[in-house]
């Protein structure tokens, strides 16, 4: 296992004001014995909750963040790892997408629904099933990585769907398909906006998360073009301002973190906090050109400095939140269209409502987010501290 830190510092334009410096850092090496494949990453209760890529176990390995011990194994009873490649959640659900299409033939791919209240019960649980299939795919001809209909990124966007981002190997122009929670079976059809950058063509996206306290879809991808050997060079993209779900309909800003991780087949990611992501890698030894290349998959830290309290989107004078500090209720003047979330500061959501008086009394003393949502998707987020 490695011991050293690398880092990488750079500067972000976020939705909400120019951020100030980021760091990469690798937390650790990933145990190669049981999950040399990692495809998908979630942070729940705590943990670092991943699973292998295609043919792996049908298993969720669970891990501490600041150890690669993995130190649970749920197995998911009914389901089989076709081509699992990337898992989401919700406040009461973990969704699994077993969705890589990497030879564009698959009839049967689908997302598993699992409820957290069984993970949390039992080391075996059963899901429930959402099939799909592309509304415009009509051939079905066996095409090893020159695929427009792969995907290996899986977020939950709201209460009612998740989003499936494309990794469109001909011609590398991500989509980004709308799929209901509910179980079924569904024919997707494409939003309307893409994402293709023309200074990085050759760019593959392999995983994504949407962090509700900045309102923006983080998404992890690697370079692939094999005629110059520029593969596996890891990227960011963050996705802003968008309108509704149509992801890539605002600012979609590239960076680059390939000088601190070179050579890396970053796969997934997902939200800690308002600045804290965690990415996993997959072990991969491959040969181009003559020449192999190797590399242990890993559990990487991407810091932001988009803090919470600086995300100002409306003017703050026309909404205010009062007493603060509380030690129980908190009065907010604000727009009667307005939505009103509360999250902890591990972002996770514990209040959503349409009311200008929400309770505390029921939680620990500590800060919390105030997330004010106007109807034309202004946002407003402050901090209050209940004593």
């Amino acid at each position: 296992m490695r011991t050293g830190l690398r880092f990488i510092t750079f500067f972000l334009g976020l939705q909400f004001g120019f951020a100030q410096v980021t760091s990469v850092v690798e937390k650790y090496a990933l145990d190669n014995t049981i999950v040399s494949q990692s495809s998908g990453v979630i942070y729940y209760n705590n943990k670092i909750i991943t699973h292998n890529d295609g043919g792996g176990a049908n298993a969720l390995y669970e891990m501490d963040p600041t150890s690669s011990v993995v130190t649970r194994t749920v197995t998911i009873s009914n389901a089989s790892n076709v081509d699992w490649e990337d898992i989401t959640q919700d406040d009461n659900y973990i969704y699994i997408g077993d969705i890589g299409n990497n030879y564009g033939n698959r009839k049967d791919l689908k997302i598993y629904k699992i409820s957290k209240a069984d993970y949390d019960a039992s080391n075996s649980v059963s899901a429930e099933t959402i099939n799909f299939s592309y509304a415009n795919q009509t051939n079905f001809i066996w095409n090893l990585d020159t695929t427009p209909w792969d995907a290996q990124s899986l977020i939950s966007i709201d209460a009612n769907n998740l989003l499936i981002i494309s990794k469109n190997w001909d011609t590398y122009v991500a989509q980004a398909y709308l799929v209901p929670k509910t179980p079924g079976t569904f024919d997707l059809s494409a939003l309307s906006s893409t994402l293709y950058d023309t200074s990085y063509p050759n760019d593959l996206i392999n995983g994504g998360t949407y962090n509700p306290v900045t309102n923006k879809v983080v998404l992890i991808g690697y370079t692939w073009n094999t005629s110059t050997f520029d593969v596996l060079q890891p990227f960011i993209y963050e996705c802003s301002g968008f309108t509704g779900n149509d992801v890539f309909s605002g600012n979609n800003n590239r960076y680059d973190i390939s000088s601190s991780f070179p050579r890396e087949q970053t796969e997934a990611i997902d939200f800690r906090d308002e600045n804290t992501y965690y990415v996993t890698s997959e072990y991969y030894s491959e040969t181009y050109m003559g020449f192999t290349a190797s590399n242990d998959g890993k559990l990487i830290e991407i810091t932001t400095s988009d803090s919470a309290l600086a995300l100002n989107d409306v003017d703050a004078e026309a909404i205010s939140l009062y007493p603060n500090p509380t030690a129980e209720m908190v009065h907010i003047n604000m727009p009667e269209t307005a939505q009103v979330e509360v999250y902890n500061m591990q972002a996770q959501r514990l209040i959503h409502t349409n009311r200008d008086n929400v309770d505390l009394t029921a939680f620990r003393p500590g800060m919390y987010l105030f997330k004010i949502t106007t109807a034309d998707k202004r946002t407003l987020i402050k901090k209050v501290l209940k004593y």
